[in-house]
């Protein structure tokens, strides 16, 4: 019985030596601030789950974002903190593909589309 408590003992002082040592939050330095992706309209996915992204990222990050909203006969126009950016690939599975570095501060993406069907009347 007196072993199983000292194991017991060592196990939680070595577990809580580690989370002092090392504490991540989501693979994250729980250390370092962490700014955020703001999505004016809907969430883009990370391609990391099948959920919308938090959008929780620390500076230096590298940050990948898909826009799978894609309509036919339409024109896509996407901003980065109201400066114009294009997208840097296209995934056949998740739409465009967006990858820039996260600042030391908060980020808002927004896009906005035109249609640009043509009808021909007779």
């Amino acid at each position: 019985m007196k072993k199983t408590i000292l194991i017991i003992f060592a196990l939680l002082c070595t577990s809580a030596i580690v989370m002092a040592i090392i504490p991540k939050i989501d693979g994250k330095d729980s250390r370092q601030p962490v700014y955020k992706v703001i999505f004016d309209g809907y969430p883009l996915y990370d391609g990391k789950t099948d959920e919308p992204s938090t959008g929780l990222y620390q500076a230096g990050e590298k940050v990948v974002l898909y826009f799978p909203f894609i309509a036919t006969d339409t024109n896509y126009y996407f901003y980065l903190d109201g400066k114009e950016i294009n997208s840097s690939d296209y995934s056949h599975e998740r739409g465009f593909v967006f990858e820039f570095i996260m600042p030391e501060h908060d980020v808002t993406f927004s896009w906005t589309s035109r249609n640009t069907m043509v009808n021909y009347v007779e």
